[in-house]
């Protein structure tokens, strides 16, 4: 789908420069051939200014952790769309899809966007309830409309936010006939994918059990990819990485100090709401002492203050009742005190 700004682009670039006085004007014709070299400077409106080296790319160095998630996503995704050739001769579809699956705020949308990085194409994010409406036959416009937006910023990885809202399972969701046809409209558009299309496609969801089984086969959602909460080990490099170039008088001590206060498991999102928390600490400080930014060991200890929900969790003590219960009054005697 072009356009109108599209076709008046074209058609300017079209023009013969040069001409510029009446007569030259009047002698002045477009061929095809004009149009065909235009087309080799042409870029679409729709996809001016979202250029992957530009726009939202991010390193997959950037996100701390999940290896394992990595290497699967290179082998399943980037090396596909950097050597079709080499799949094709081997009888393998390159537009197979990729499932992220785990809990919320673990970085799943940031890899996806990383991984568009690496194999150099476009990033397009959709959010699963963004199709849901009221209006019968709206839903089922809205994924043909999407497809045919991939279609036009090919090559592309089409990323589907929050999946499970609309790929949801047609046995057990509320609402079934009006899920069933938009589970059915998404199965038909991405049967009908081809590896010239270059539309590569991309899901996340916190639930994947919710997930209608047909998304599942191969040809379809064929990788499904765990993304878990950071370890304990990975807390220091992660608050290394958003602090960056921030001036701070907080020694890598007392970095690795708080990291070993915190509990085992703890998602990006969390940790990046733990450091948010230290800059607002310092922003204040900042701004009530009027001095230039820097982050101090004070706020350090205000933003710990703040997050104690992340703290590991002290065991309780448990009371031996069995001996409480054996104990008697006549058993406790005087004699058997020493006072001290």
């Amino acid at each position: 789908m072009r356009v109108a700004k599209d076709f008046a682009d074209l058609g300017g670039q079209a023009k013969e420069p040069g001409k510029d006085t009446e007569d030259e004007l009047e002698d002045l014709r477009i061929c095809t051939e004009d149009f065909e070299e235009a087309f080799l400077k042409f870029t679409p409106w729709a996809s001016q200014a979202r250029r992957p080296a530009t726009m939202g790319r991010i390193e997959m160095d950037s996100v701390i952790g999940h290896q394992d998630a990595k290497k699967e996503l290179i082998d399943h995704l980037v090396h596909p769309i950097n050597n079709p050739e080499i799949y094709d001769s081997l009888g393998l579809s390159c537009s197979g899809g990729v499932l992220l699956h785990g809990p919320p705020g673990t970085g799943k949308t940031m890899l996806g966007r990383a991984a568009a990085s690496l194999a150099n194409v476009q990033f397009m994010a959709v959010s699963g309830p963004d199709f849901l409406s009221k209006w019968v036959g709206e839903s089922e416009r809205a994924v043909r409309e999407m497809f045919q937006r991939a279609e036009e910023l090919a090559p592309v990885v089409l990323f589907f936010d929050e999946f499970d809202a609309i790929g949801r399972n047609r046995d057990s969701s509320e609402g079934s006939q009006h899920s069933s046809s938009v589970v059915a409209q998404l199965l038909t558009m991405m049967d009908g994918l081809k590896p010239s299309d270059g539309i590569y496609l991309m899901a996340s969801t916190n639930k994947a059990e919710l997930i209608d089984d047909a998304f599942l086969r191969p040809g379809r959602f064929n990788q499904s990819i765990e993304v878990g909460a950071l370890t304990n080990d990975l807390f220091y490099e992660f608050f290394q990485m958003q602090i960056g170039t921030i001036p701070s008088t907080i020694s890598n001590q007392e970095w690795i100090a708080a990291s070993n206060r915190l509990r085992d498991k703890v998602t990006g999102a969390e940790l990046k709401g733990f450091v948010d928390q230290i800059k607002h600490c310092s922003a204040r400080r900042c701004i009530e002492e009027k001095t230039e930014v820097c982050l101090k060991t004070e706020d350090l200890e205000h933003g710990l203050q703040a997050s104690r929900h992340l703290f590991r969790t002290v065991a309780p003590v448990h009371v031996n009742e069995e001996k409480l219960e054996e104990w008697s009054e006549e058993q406790d005697d005087e004699d058997d005190w020493v006072i001290l």
